[in-house]
């Protein structure tokens, strides 16, 4: 099986993998499972005819979460079928959880973009896109768990900045999701015990260190491939290496390991102010 070549630690080794990001994605496509896995969103979205049949359907629904980087919900089926069923409005679920995966996941299947079933070859193809893209993430965070985030975070900052949301909300949806807070944590060097401030705080805090870092307030500013890089480049700077191995965990792991036990408190807070 292909394993990721990833040379050089840091933002080398993040440039190197993206010289040649196309000839490893398609050598990890060759993966049996990940065939496998393509094979089935091809074959069985078809056949699903609605929320409760993706739920219920344990392969099918586990293929599909890992399009969307969610494969760590897969037994959140109760939340997961309510996020089908409301929707990607302004005030379903999956914007009041701020979780961008939930609510691209939402908007997928929204009737308004075709629902259930599947069957449109375009739809069919960019699920499978999606499939493909992340489980070439999945492959390179068994190597390079910085460079997996850094993957995540290019993508998911170019889907935040593609939507109309007010900065309050988008540093709402980065605080939300736990790659895109734990770049962020470790590249503005926010101290480990904001994690326990209210979610406005801690939202005005990320803020002022972005402003201090960009010389710009607003999040848009990422959108410039200068500023981004800036962000990368201090994310892999700060962020220990080998640190599975040693024990040291970056500024946001931290915080949310310390914080696990109140994660339905902040998630309430964040369901409260989205709202």
């Amino acid at each position: 099986m292909f394993t990721p070549i990833i040379p050089f630690d840091g933002l080398a080794g993040y440039r190197y993998l993206q010289r040649t990001i196309v000839d490893q994605k398609t050598a990890t496509l060759e993966n049996p499972q990940i065939r496998r896995d393509l094979e089935l969103l091809k074959t069985q979205m078809p056949q699903i005819g609605s929320a409760a049949d993706l739920i219920g359907d344990r392969e099918a629904l586990a293929s599909v979460l890992t399009a969307f980087g969610m494969g760590d919900r897969l037994d959140q089926r109760a939340l997961l079928r309510q996020v089908l069923e409301q929707g990607p409005g302004e005030d379903a679920l999956a914007r009041r959880i701020g979780d961008p995966r939930l609510i691209a996941f939402a908007q997928f299947f929204a009737d308004s973009n075709g629902g259930f079933p599947v069957v449109e070859p375009e739809r069919l193809a960019r699920l499978a896109d999606q499939y493909a893209e992340a489980a070439f993430v999945e492959s390179v965070a068994e190597v390079s768990p910085q460079q997996s985030l850094a993957l995540q975070f290019d993508a998911d900052v170019a889907a935040l900045l593609e939507t109309d949301s007010s900065e309050r909300t988008l540093w709402f949806r980065i605080l939300g999701s736990v790659s895109l807070r734990d770049v962020f944590a470790t590249a503005l060097n926010v101290p480990v015990a904001v994690g326990a401030l209210e979610i406005d705080r801690q939202a005005d805090i990320f803020a002022a260190q972005f402003q201090k870092f960009a010389g710009d307030a607003s999040l848009r500013s990422l959108a410039d491939p200068a500023v981004s890089e800036r962000m990368l480049s201090r994310f892999f700077l700060l962020s220990p290496q080998g640190q599975s191995s040693s024990g040291v965990t970056s500024p946001a792991l931290q915080i949310l390991q310390a914080g696990q036990a109140s994660q339905s408190v902040a998630q309430s807070l964040l369901l409260s102010r989205l709202g």
